[in-house]
């Protein structure tokens, strides 16, 4: 899945949001830090599975939509603390089990 980084809240030092676009987790310096980052897929996507590499977010939500001002939850979840890659389902249906299509994914560190 393509997706370009089209918003973020401010970073800390080096830790940049574009680290995340390379799949680096023995790299210390290969982590994003702040609040929130926001992707837009190159193409729409009707159901997305997300993976994450484990760091110091722990808790965490996703937020999609077709527009970036007007985004659904998909999903609250945790990340174990561990070095196994995990997977996530998005909520892809809405409250009458519509399908709907996604073009912005916005992922909100909780803790």
């Amino acid at each position: 899945m393509n997706y370009t980084i089209v918003g973020c809240s401010e970073h800390s030092g080096n830790y940049v949001p574009e680290d995340i676009l390379v799949d680096a987790p023995q790299d210390p310096s290969s982590r994003w830090t702040k609040r929130w980052i926001l992707l837009k897929l190159e193409t729409l996507s009707v159901h997305n599975i997300w993976k994450e590499h484990p760091c110091n977010m722990r808790e965490f939500r996703v937020y999609v939509g077709l527009n970036p001002h007007h985004m659904m939850q998909a999903l609250h979840a945790q990340l174990k603390d561990d070095t196994i890659y995990e997977t996530f389902s998005l909520k892809h249906v809405n409250s009458e089990g519509i399908c709907f299509p996604i073009r912005y994914i916005k992922i909100v560190p909780i803790s």
